[in-house]
């Protein structure tokens, strides 16, 4: 028992106590290490207590494989990234679909209307993006039906776009959504986690059919922004290559922001490096329009590049 553990963390160790259930007994723990003193004293405590969080997770996960009947959903990357659409039923997401991409989704005014995952790809000047729009969230989801491995295939998406309905109440949906996600081991707009089975996925948020702006932890951005705000939280830049003597090709390539010549050169043929002479680049990147530079020279947004080899 740790030294003055306050009554935050007696009243969870009662609760874990009295959990008769392993998602309540997970509750539970993960309070008491959120309230458990950090000290020297209690490093013994925090480090079982821990341990048994891992065990709990490990356990419920594979209770939620076992109870989706062995039923496997895996969508395929494709693009330079996969951005995921979620809210509660009628929140938006199908509109916002078809706004953004090629789908054509069904939009209907009765609850529920997705019934499985839609895909579509968004162009944002030549840079194709994955979208896709998953079933509308709702209470337990997270251990019902096929929502065990959706949320599976979420783990691997780039960003997240939580839709809020400004005619219900924002608090709730956001605190029903936030729970789903974490009971499968994703942390809303939170970061990866080292030796832990959460993973955080970067996450923005809009609210649809009222201009309401409430206080949360997420960027909040309006409907019309959206587009642009992809692209941005994406942390990525797209760039132009070009052959000696010719107009810059097209599309553009989608790097990491950062990315140098080297990271481009490898982007556009495995060999290119090897073969390396030097490079010229149009652009805000170099202070002379189409310097010789080398493969260490940082890209921006918009550069356009002429790869020499030998």
């Amino acid at each position: 028992m740790p030294v003055n553990p306050g009554i935050d963390f007696k009243l969870a160790e009662e609760e874990y106590r009295k959990a008769s259930i392993d998602s309540e007994k997970l509750k539970a723990l993960e309070h008491m290490y959120a309230t458990c003193p950090k000290h020297k004293g209690t490093g013994p405590i925090l480090k079982e207590i821990k341990t048994k969080i891992s065990k709990l997770r490990e356990k419920i996960e594979k209770s939620r494989k076992q109870k989706s009947g062995g039923y496997s959903y895996h969508i395929k990357k494709e693009g330079a990234a996969q951005i995921i659409l979620v809210g509660i039923t009628n929140s938006g997401k199908s509109s916002l679909l078809s706004q953004l991409t090629n789908s054509k989704p069904e939009i209907a005014n009765y609850e529920y209307t997705t019934k499985q995952p839609e895909i579509g790809t968004m162009d944002h000047h030549g840079i194709k993006l994955q979208i896709i729009e998953f079933p509308a969230i709702f209470e337990d989801c997270s251990d019902k039906e096929k929502y065990p491995s959706y949320f599976s295939a979420i783990r691997n998406a780039d960003l997240i776009i939580l839709l809020l309905d400004g005619k219900k109440p924002i608090s709730q949906q956001l605190k029903l959504i936030e729970k789903e996600f974490y009971n499968s081991f994703i942390e809303l707009g939170g970061k990866n986690k080292e030796n832990e089975k959460v993973i955080g996925i970067k996450t923005i948020v809009t609210v649809t059919k009222e201009n309401k702006k409430p206080k949360t932890k997420f960027q909040l951005f309006k409907i019309e922004r959206i587009r642009s705000e992809i692209w941005k939280n994406l942390n990525k830049i797209y760039v132009y290559t070009k052959t000696p003597g010719k107009e810059r090709d097209f599309p553009p390539v989608a790097l990491k922001k950062d990315s140098t010549i080297k990271e481009l050169a490898s982007e556009v043929h495995k060999d290119f490096v090897n073969k390396f002479r030097f490079a010229r680049v149009w652009g805000k990147s170099t202070r002379h329009q189409g310097a010789k530079v080398g493969l260490e020279q940082k890209l921006k947004e918009q550069d356009i590049i002429e790869l020499h080899l030998k």
